[in-house]
C-alpha cells in the first residue's frame, strides 16, 4: 500500500470517527441533564458487561476474516462466528432462567436489565464480522459512514427517550438498541460488499476445519482481549460495589470524554498502519526507530490534549454539565494522566503480533489486571474515597502503559539486531 493511499484511507477513517465524536460531544450536555449520574452509572455497568462479552461472543474468530487469500474461507469464518454467538446467547438465557427460577441472586440488577444481555450477544458477532469484512475489502468509507450514522442514531434514541421518560431503564434500553443498530449497519454493508452466509454448504466438518485452522484466536487472542476488557471495566464494577451507581456515573462520563481522542486516533492508526509494521518486519527493515518515532509523535499529541485537563477538568465539567457533575471532573483530572500513556502506547500494541510476543503480552495483561484491581481496592481500604481509588488506578495504569512501551521497544531492538 503506497503512502498516499495510506494517508487517504487514514483520513477517511479519522473523519468518520471524528464526526461521530463531535456528535457525541454535542449531545453529552443534553443527556447528562436529562438522566443524571445514577442512570449514567446503570448504562456504564451495562456497557462494561457488553465489552466483556465482545471477545467471548465469537471467540475472536472475526479478527481472522482479514487473513485468508480467498473469500470462501473468510465466509466460513463469518458463519462460524455467528454460530458461536448464537450458542453463547442461548447459554446466557438458560443461566438467567435458572437463576430466576431458583433465585440464586447472583446479580442485584433487575430482570429486564439482565435479559438485554443475551439479546445483545446475538448481534455482537455481526458487528465484529461486518467491521472485519469491510477492512478486508478496504471499504473505509463504509466504516466511516457507519461511525457517523451510529452516533446520530444512538444519541437521538437517548435524547428522545429522555424527553419522553427519563430513567435508567430508558437510557440502558436505548443504548442496547444502539448496539443492535450498529450491528445491523455492519451486516448490511458487508452483505453489499460480497460476504455470504451459505448455511446449506456449511457442514459440521467444514466448521471444525475452519475452527482448527484459526485455533490460535480463541486460545491466545480471546484470553488477552478478555483480560483487557475486564481490566478496563474494573473501575465500573469496583466503584459500583463500594460506592454505588451514582459514582459509576461520574466515572463513565469522565471516561467517555477522555477516551474519545484515544478512540479517534488509535483505531484509525491501527487499521491503516498495522500492515506497514508487518511489512517492515517481513522485509527485515528497521522496526525500533520507526516504532519510537510513532510513539514520540503520539506522546506529543497526547500531552497537547491531556495536560490542560489535568489542571482544568473540574472547572470545565462544571461549566459544561452543571454542578451535579463536578466529581466527574475531579476523576478526569487524574484519568488524563494515564490517557497520555495509553494513546502513546498504541503503536507498541500494534507491533506485538508481528514480533510474535503475544505470550508476553498476555502475561503483561494479567499483571496489569492484578495491579489495577489492587490499586482500586487499596484506595477504598485506606481512604474510603472514590477520588483516591481513581487517583491510584490512574497512576498504576499510566505506569503499566509506560512499561509496555519500554518492553516492546526493547524487543523491537532485539529483532533489528537479528536482521543485521
Amino acid at each position: 500500500m503506497q503512502i498516499n493511499s495510506v494517508i487517504k484511507n487514514l483520513a477517511i477513517l479519522a473523519s468518520g470517527t471524528a464526526l461521530a465524536q463531535v456528535i457525541n460531544f454535542c449531545f453529552v450536555p443534553v443527556i447528562t441533564r436529562l438522566y443524571g449520574p445514577d442512570a449514567y452509572g446503570m448504562m456504564g455497568g451495562f456497557m462494561a458487561i457488553v465489552n466483556i462479552l465482545i471477545p467471548i461472543s465469537a471467540l475472536s474468530y472475526p479478527i481472522a476474516i482479514v487473513l485468508p487469500k480467498h473469500d470462501m474461507l473468510a465466509n466460513r469464518i463469518a458463519s462460524l462466528s455467528v454460530l458461536i454467538g448464537v450458542f453463547w446467547a442461548v447459554v446466557l438465557l438458560v443461566l438467567i432462567i435458572i437463576n430466576n427460577i431458583f433465585d440464586f441472586s447472583i446479580a442485584k440488577y433487575p430482570l429486564w436489565y439482565i435479559l438485554l444481555l443475551p439479546l445483545v450477544t446475538i448481534f455482537l458477532p455481526f458487528q465484529q464480522i461486518g467491521q472485519q469484512w469491510l477492512i478486508r475489502k478496504r471499504e473505509y468509507k463504509s466504516i466511516a459512514k457507519i461511525s457517523f450514522f451510529q452516533a446520530i442514531v444512538i444519541n437521538i434514541l437517548r435524547t428522545s427517550g429522555g424527553l419522553i421518560f427519563a430513567s435508567a431503564k430508558t437510557l440502558v434500553i436505548m443504548t442496547a438498541l444502539g448496539v443492535v443498530f450498529q450491528a445491523g449497519q455492519f451486516y448490511y454493508r458487508s452483505i453489499k460488499t460480497g460476504i455470504k452466509f451459505d448455511w446449506r454448504r456449511l457442514s459440521r466438518a467444514r466448521v471444525m476445519d475452519t475452527s482448527r485452522i484459526f485455533y490460535d484466536f480463541p486460545i491466545y487472542r480471546t484470553p488477552q482481549v478478555l483480560v483487557n476488557a475486564i481490566s478496563q471495566s474494573l473501575p465500573v464494577f469496583i466503584l459500583g460495589f463500594f460506592f454505588g451507581t451514582t459514582v459509576v456515573g461520574y466515572y463513565v462520563l469522565a471516561q467517555t470524554l477522555l477516551t474519545a481522542p484515544v478512540t479517534l486516533l488509535s483505531t484509525s492508526i491501527s487499521n491503516i498502519f498495522y500492515p506497514s509494521i508487518v511489512a517492515r518486519i517481513s522485509n527485515n527493515m528497521n522496526v525500533r526507530n520507526y516504532l519510537l518515532k510513532a510513539i514520540g509523535s503520539l506522546f506529543t499529541i497526547s500531552c497537547i490534549i491531556y495536560v490542560p485537563l489535568i489542571f482544568l477538568a473540574t472547572k470545565l465539567f462544571e461549566f459544561a454539565f452543571g454542578a451535579t457533575w463536578i466529581q466527574a471532573g475531579e476523576f478526569a483530572e487524574w484519568m488524563a494522566i494515564y490517557c497520555i500513556f495509553w494513546l502513546s502506547a498504541r503503536p507498541a500494541m500494534d507491533t506485538i503480533p508481528p514480533l510474535k510476543i503475544q505470550k508476553y503480552f498476555l502475561i503483561y495483561e494479567i499483571i496489569s489486571f492484578a495491579a489495577r484491581g489492587s490499586s482500586l481496592a487499596l484506595g477504598y481500604y485506606f481512604y474510603k474515597s472514590p477520588i483516591a481509588c481513581i487517583a491510584l488506578y490512574s497512576l498504576v495504569n499510566g505506569l503499566s502503559y509506560a512499561s509496555l512501551i519500554f518492553f516492546v521497544a526493547k524487543r523491537a531492538g532485539n529483532n533489528d539486531k537479528k536482521t543485521i
